[in-house]
């Protein structure tokens, strides 16, 4: 793949349930793209989207974690140095 973001794009992936074709499915998402998940046989089609949702959730948990762990330190940051400070974080 290309390191140009796919953010926007609709991106088909045919046989999406085996070979290397859930990691490109799982590329392509991780990159923004709104991924069709296409196989021959349903439950291969199923397991990775599953595989997608669950990768994704997770980052998507991970972020709000982030969020507030740096909303922690600025609090504490701003009881250190006071207000005036908070605004340089």
């Amino acid at each position: 793949m290309s390191n140009a973001s796919s953010s926007g794009r609709v991106v088909v992936i045919t046989g999406a349930g085996r070979g290397i074709a859930p990691q490109v499915a799982l590329d392509f998402a991780g990159e923004g793209a709104r991924v069709v998940v296409v196989d021959m046989i349903e439950e291969r089609a199923k397991r990775t989207v599953a595989e997608i949702e669950a990768e994704w959730a997770m980052v998507e948990a991970n972020r709000k974690l982030v969020e507030i762990f740096e909303k922690k330190i600025q609090t504490k940051l701003a009881e250190i140095w006071g207000e005036e400070e908070k605004a340089k974080v």
